[in-house]
């Protein structure tokens, strides 16, 4: 999947989760709620949007998956965030945080060039 979106810098067309994925991932199947104490639904896919969209630098690190996904990650709050043309997929806190953004680069066919 092709697609007119950055490895590395700002993607601001990136659309805010649906609904139907914020329903999955606040309080549905795929519940992320719990790795953000205090936080309303609406915070949390306004954080989402925010990262998706945002460009990196030292503390936050992105790449393309080879399948048009758009990675970040967010060094200093451990969120990560996957998108892509059709909104954001998910956010969530990974429990082995920067070494998990590696291997999931790694598995992706990373590229962090475009």
């Amino acid at each position: 999947m092709s697609n007119n979106l950055s490895s590395t810098e700002a993607n601001p067309t990136i659309p805010p989760m649906t609904q139907k994925n914020l329903d999955d991932h606040w309080g549905g199947k795929s519940d992320h709620s719990d790795e953000y104490e205090g936080w309303t639904r609406e915070q949390y896919s306004e954080r989402a949007t925010e990262l998706a969209r945002s460009a990196t630098d030292e503390n936050i690190l992105g790449y393309k998956a080879t399948d048009g996904s758009i990675i970040r990650y967010d060094k200093l709050t451990n969120d990560f965030v996957k998108s892509g043309n059709t909104g954001i997929r998910t956010m969530f806190k990974p429990k082995r945080k920067e070494v998990y953004f590696k291997t999931q680069f790694a598995r992706d066919g990373g590229i962090e060039d475009d």
